[in-house]
């Protein structure tokens, strides 16, 4: 039986992320609000807060039914896949607390992210070992809904189990530029994002100021003179979106042209320290 809740999740697919609203879950359905651009059959991972249990649940999930009403936001049905082995018992004993009366968690301001985490593509797996979210008990029956979360708590109850490793241990390495590439998207696809403050300044002062951008990146599959579109996601949080023309590439590297507007120049400058009116003059 699906639960009614009001919490952010996170969406994944080869095109960059999204952030959205969880309106109802359980352990086989999350269903999503303002997700209608969503495609029936199409896999993508998420990840979102356990609530309570100060853990983050990733897994993957394929597009089970789209729908727009004529009226309000339209919802988006997705049927889990797969989950995080390790929290597996923690999500369903978050599940199990909903059930309780504890009543929906709380609205949180967004899900704590990874910043270095790798956006799988359409046809990979995330990472991380995954297992089916539908669980089998020692009679070979297989269990759903609280059903389940009552057979795998007593479960877990009847023998020791494995603590979890620290959050410390399991997280990814932070780079200081993280870039991403979908040359095979419609139009092709740049990410940027920069987790370090003085390292986005330098990139600011080389190329940025001058509507340019250069980075390294290996076989991006992008062409000379190949028009695509560009996201920068800033160290302050801003996000810039722009179109862009490929000027350059090499099997090690490509160079940008990008076209922004008035309010994205100044917005870089000031992510970047410089002070309202005196922003550099464009080279």
């Amino acid at each position: 039986m699906a639960i009614p809740v009001q919490m952010p999740i996170e969406l994944y697919d080869e095109l960059g992320s999204s952030s959205t609203r969880m309106v109802m879950v359980s352990d086989r359905i999350i269903e999503v609000e303002g997700e209608t651009a969503r495609v029936q059959g199409q896999e993508i991972d998420f990840e979102f807060e356990l609530v309570g249990h100060n853990r983050v649940l990733r897994g993957r999930a394929v597009v089970e039914k789209v729908s727009d009403p004529e009226f309000g936001r339209g919802r988006c049905t997705l049927r889990i896949l797969e989950l995080e082995r390790e929290l597996r018992a923690t999500f369903l004993s978050w599940l199990y607390d909903l059930t309780l009366g504890g009543g929906p968690p709380a609205p949180m301001s967004r899900p704590p992210s990874s910043p270095g985490r790798r956006i799988p593509s359409a046809t990979e797996r995330p990472g991380r070992e995954l297992s089916s979210s539908t669980l089998a008990n020692s009679t070979g029956i297989r269990s759903t809904g609280r059903a389940a979360v009552t057979s795998a708590l007593t479960r877990q109850g009847s023998r020791p189990t494995k603590p979890e490793a620290p959050e410390a241990t399991r997280s990814r390495k932070r780079h200081r530029i993280e870039v991403r590439v979908a040359a095979s998207a419609k139009p092709p696809m740049v990410k940027v994002r920069y987790n370090d403050p003085k390292r986005f300044a330098e990139h600011y002062q080389a190329h940025l100021q001058h509507d340019t951008l250069k980075l390294r990146y290996v076989e991006s599959g992008l062409t000379d003179g190949m028009q695509i579109s560009v996201r920068l996601y800033l160290p302050n949080g801003a996000l810039i979106s722009c179109l862009a023309r490929v000027s350059a590439t090499t099997a090690m590297a490509i160079a940008l042209d990008l076209q922004l507007s008035a309010s994205d120049r100044s917005t870089l400058g000031m992510s970047a320290g410089e002070r309202r009116g005196h922003s550099r003059p464009r080279g």
